[in-house]
């Protein structure tokens, strides 16, 4: 700095050259200050409830509890016809076939009994039921269906076949009770879509918490299914060998 110039003029110099630097930095502060921030302000979004289960559902899991007393009772019915019958001791093809088909008509009957009363009382529980004859007629279905199903087992290899279903419910129920997604993909993927009864609860389901009346749906489209293979395997085992055979009367001497 020379001893002649002004520090007046030096720091107006000075100010000068910085002001280009200073004009910049404004603007860059400015244009921060028009963009809006994401956290300060968030997109709120609206949280509704479909398809409530209701305070009557014992917390969405009135199906399983309506599943066991249906398929214990199918399992007692099926023990006393099976009972009945070894008493009788049919020998030949007619009257284990007439046995059948006596034993199907039955069941047939039940059925519609056992519908219509396990939905009185499930609503004398305190289970809400929306659509009382279209749940009655439902589980009347799935008894048929789990009915000649077990009657057909039975058929075959006798009261042995009771383990099959007693492990059935036991293992069934809880798997049922837990949402699909929730489940370990083993269960998920090998067990869940095995079990004939999440027919009857995918069924109730839609009936219950849907909305939705009896219709020919998946749930009831495969219970009729079940049904009819399960008849006519219950029907082939008239034709099966008799463990009596029917013993020949001595010609008199």
């Amino acid at each position: 700095m020379r001893l002649d110039e002004n520090p007046m003029s030096l720091l107006k110099n000075k100010l000068i050259a910085t002001l280009p630097i200073i004009v910049i930095a404004v603007i860059f502060l400015f244009s921060l200050a028009m963009i809006p921030s994401i956290h300060s302000a968030p997109h709120l979004l609206p949280n509704a409830i479909v398809n409530a289960t209701g305070t009557q559902s014992a917390n969405g899991n009135s199906p399983v509890l309506m599943l066991q007393p249906l398929w214990m009772a199918c399992l007692i019915g099926n023990v006393i016809f099976l009972l009945v019958k070894n008493k009788q001791n049919y020998v030949n093809r007619k009257d284990r076939l007439r046995a059948n088909i006596v034993q199907f008509l039955w069941g047939a009957i039940i059925a519609l009994a056992a519908g219509f009363s396990l939905t009185w009382f499930a609503g004398r529980w305190g289970i809400h039921i929306p659509l009382f004859t279209d749940t009655a007629l439902f589980l009347a279905i799935a008894y048929l269906a789990f009915f000649l199903m077990i009657a057909a087992v039975f058929s075959w290899i006798g009261l042995k076949g009771m383990i099959i279903f007693v492990l059935l419910l036991f293992f069934g129920a809880p798997v049922l009770s837990v949402a699909p997604e929730l489940l370990p993909l083993f269960y998920r993927d090998w067990i869940l879509p095995w079990l004939p009864m999440r027919f009857l609860v995918d069924g109730l389901r839609e009936l219950l918490f849907l909305g939705q009346g009896l219709s020919m749906n998946h749930p009831t489209i495969v219970l009729i299914w079940i049904a009819f293979g399960s008849l006519l395997v219950l029907l082939s085992s008239s034709f099966k060998g008799s463990r009596k055979p029917e013993q020949k009367k001595e010609s008199p001497r």
